[in-house]
């Protein structure tokens, strides 16, 4: 794990080569009524949804090229990040989960790097551009827990 202060963001110049991925096909149905109406992704925290705080985030990382995989309520995903990002419909967000999102955008990628991540997801920029410096063909951002329960481990 990285703390801030071991941070050097170093040069963007490579970054921007880097694409940005983040799914938001699902219905968020664990998250009940709180998105019955709505988008787990559209969800505001201080006045931004959470998606267009993902985006923001890998924007300020340099990260140009943002795809977000939609499914559940597409239009209004799609509506509000406007031209932010790169809007993919998968037609199987059903039946195939987050694994047929990635296939629906792969074609796209060819075999370029990018980075993954969950609208949902939250973190500090310094850990972003700390992992996008270091050289490795991958690189796994985690939070140590003291102890996991059942939920941790779902998908």
């Amino acid at each position: 794990m990285f703390t801030e202060g071991q941070i050097d963001s170093g040069d963007k110049t490579c970054m921007r080569k880097m694409l940005g991925l983040i799914p938001a096909a699902g219905s968020g149905s664990r998250m009940g009524t709180l998105v019955s109406h709505s988008h787990k992704g559209l969800l505001e925290i201080n006045g931004q949804s959470a998606l267009e705080h993902a985006v923001g985030m890998l924007r300020s990382a340099g990260i140009e090229e943002i795809h977000v995989v939609t499914g559940h309520q597409a239009q209004l995903v799609e509506h509000r990040l406007g031209d932010t990002a790169i809007c993919c419909f998968n037609p199987f967000f059903r039946v195939a989960g987050i694994l047929g999102s990635f296939w629906q955008v792969m074609p796209m990628f060819d075999g370029r790097p990018f980075v993954f991540t969950f609208s949902d997801h939250f973190f500090r920029p310094s850990l972003l551009l700390r992992c996008l410096s270091l050289d490795a063909d991958l690189v796994i951002l985690i939070q140590k827990k003291a102890a996991y329960t059942r939920e941790d481990s779902k998908a």
